[in-house]
């Protein structure tokens, strides 16, 4: 019988159709009690206030294709969906909708803060997981996760008590990555750096009882307010003699040594630089090596405070108090100008640190917050990866981890936010009190405190599972196969799972760790909303449709896992190439009526039907071959 498919391809309308049925038929579900060989893939959890860009495109593109190509194989598959919770952009988000109506978060107070923020969530949340289908990935919906649902908050609290019972969780005063806006810590990945041209100051610090001086060159005049030494290298002649000796800091009049230390730069300024232990990363090292006192100077909205100060330190600064840190900036470059201690000013670029969701330039800020001990579980993590457990693909990337991890120092937990996991420790008066339940009595207040949503996300391939409970899923389902993920969340995200994995599964949460590179633009700069650069995949999908998208990203993959190019040409052609993919399927429908439907669906290594011409039996052949090298490449990721 003779077969007819639309002569018009049109992809929305036939996706959209297929993935009805695929649903309706739960096919993106495992088999129940099957005898088949598991493959589990978990998907790396998209924000909730997100929508689908570039990099999830093409990250969800390769787990599908693992997960359909595993499921033709004959394996029972399972890619598990869910989102972030997304602390602090998903605060924001609702805060600046608060502020349309006039509101902040404060005149609504934490416990409405949170009703409002979970109403949001339930209206807008399901943004991405809708773009998601229509991209066609086969996860198991029913299977839908939320890093802050009620599952997962018990799995969280769980770690957190288990953590700090084995002494691995602690409470210290370091410094953070402090957004002044957004008022918390936030991590390393959240810090977007920008070269900017700026100037560096050249500072006069006198000797004591000397006329000479020891002059300085820094980024930061204002906090040399907090100085408490100026170090110069051990094996810098020029500093020899000055070694052990006291300067008197400008304006402050405020006693500092001299001390040496291998980590000054020669090179840079005069050789001789001003330590801040309570302002800058490096600095704080130096005061931790030699048992410098740490004076912040700065309040967490980064204005001027001088709480840590001696009154006999105030001195003529006394009037910056509650200064903003940039117009009080200003006004100390004055007053080191018109005392005589302001050698020069230079032009000079460097790296400044922005929140990524607000563009506040970023303060080293020390503050009391949680931290977890990672030298002992990055020392198991490592030894997963060197004994081949886990392998990453591309594998330059294991010597990326491995370095990473080999130098790992503890992990800051905490963030001052409202919306997330609230840490589960207690406090009245001096007692302390930690648990998976609020302690009985009265008087208790809760750490205001929140996780940082990592800690939550390096949980993910078991909790999702049902960890900390015993399920079928867990029993059945892990460890998982293979993480998709970009490079750049090795260092906060795939490290972190695998330590979690092993120290509370005694087992790797995967096998493999698949690293793609990221999707630029046609010039190959970062695709941003700054740039005007960047190429939104659901427009895309409504022009040519999502199998010509996806299409497009695989063919562009390398097997080094090098950034990839996206151009209108590559769509276009993609586009192209799913129409004649169409065109050629009606033709064979229509040209061979009288072929049955077994010889047109042969198995690997059939085809000798007296139906088949030699040609056809050629073709057929060829086709076994391609099956071969491709079935090759995709069970070593390449």
């Amino acid at each position: 019988m003779q077969q007819e498919i639309s002569k018009i391809y049109d992809p929305s309308e036939i996706e959209k159709k297929w993935y009805k049925i695929w649903e309706e038929n739960n096919l993106f579900a495992p088999e129940e009690n099957s005898a088949k060989k598991p493959f589990t893939i978990v998907i790396p959890p998209p924000n909730v206030t997100g929508n689908l860009h570039m990099g999830h495109a093409l990250d969800n593109s390769i787990q599908d294709v693992l997960i359909r190509y595993k499921k033709m194989r004959g394996f029972n598959t399972l890619w598990v969906p869910g989102t972030d919770h997304a602390g602090i952009a998903t605060q924001n988000v609702v805060a600046k909708a608060l502020k349309k109506e006039g509101k902040t978060k404060e005149d609504l107070g934490r416990e409405e803060f949170i009703k409002r923020v979970w109403q949001w969530k339930e209206e807008y949340g399901g943004n991405i997981t809708r773009q998601l289908r229509r991209l066609g990935c086969s996860l198991d919906w029913s299977r839908e996760r939320f890093t802050l649902d009620e599952g997962l908050s018990k799995a969280v609290t769980h770690e957190f008590v288990v953590l700090y019972n084995e002494g691995l969780i602690y409470r210290g005063k370091r410094l953070v990555n402090w957004c002044p806006k957004c008022g918390t810590a936030i991590s390393d990945i959240e810090v977007e750096h920008e070269t900017r041209k700026g100037k560096l100051w050249w500072l006069r610090y006198p000797i004591e009882g000397s006329k000479d001086c020891v002059i300085v060159a820094t980024t930061r005049p204002e906090t040399m307010l907090g100085d408490t030494a100026v170090a110069v290298n051990p094996k810098d002649i020029r500093y020899n003699k000055l070694i052990g000796k006291m300067l008197v800091l400008p304006l402050v009049n405020r006693k500092i040594p001299i001390i040496k230390d291998n980590f000054v730069d020669p090179e840079f300024g005069s050789g001789a630089v001003k330590v801040t232990p309570a302002h800058d990363p490096d600095d704080f090292e130096i005061g931790e090596r030699h048992g410098l006192p740490r004076i912040n100077i700065l309040t967490s909205e980064a204005k001027v405070t001088f709480a840590e100060f001696a009154e006999s330190e105030k001195g003529i600064v006394k009037a910056l108090e509650g200064l903003e840190r940039f117009k009080a900036r200003e006004k100390i470059v004055e007053l080191l100008e018109k005392g005589g201690f302001l050698e020069k000013i230079e032009d000079y670029e460097n790296s400044v640190g922005e929140c990524y969701r607000c563009r506040s330039i970023i303060e080293p800020y020390l503050s009391d917050q949680w931290y977890v001990k990672v030298k002992d579980l990055a020392r198991q993590a490592i030894k997963a990866v060197e004994d081949g457990r886990i392998r990453y693909v591309p594998e330059r990337w294991t010597k990326i981890y491995i370095n990473w991890m080999t130098d790992l120092k503890d992990w800051c937990i905490s963030r001052q936010l409202w919306w997330g996991h609230r840490i589960p420790v207690w406090y009245r008066g001096e007692e302390v009190y930690v648990g998976e339940k609020a302690p009985q009595g009265e008087g208790w207040e809760q750490d205001p405190d929140v996780f940082d949503t990592w800690f939550s996300s390096a949980l993910w391939p078991f909790s999702t599972l049902g960890w900390p409970d015993k399920t079928k899923d867990l029993d059945i389902f892990y460890p998982t196969d293979v993480l998709v993920t970009g490079y750049d969340i090795i260092t906060f995200w795939v490290s972190r799972m695998i330590m979690s994995g092993l120290h509370f599964m005694k087992e790797e949460p995967f096998h493999t760790v698949l690293i793609h590179g990221l999707v630029r633009d046609a010039s190959g700069k970062k695709m941003s909303k700054s740039f005007g650069n960047v190429i939104d995949p659901i427009e895309i999908i409504d022009k040519v449709g999502a199998d010509a998208l996806r299409f497009a990203l695989i063919s562009l993959i390398t097997g080094q896992g090098q950034d990839i190019k996206l151009t209108q040409d590559k769509i276009t052609e993609a586009r192209n190439f799913t129409n004649k993919m169409w065109n050629v399927t009606r033709f064979i429908l229509m040209s061979t009526p009288s072929v049955s439907p077994s010889v047109r669906h042969l198995p690997p290594g059939k085809g000798e039907s007296t139906e088949l011409e030699l040609a056809d039996k050629w073709i057929i052949s060829r086709y076994q071959n391609l099956v071969g090298e491709v079935t090759d490449l995709l069970e070593s990721y390449d």
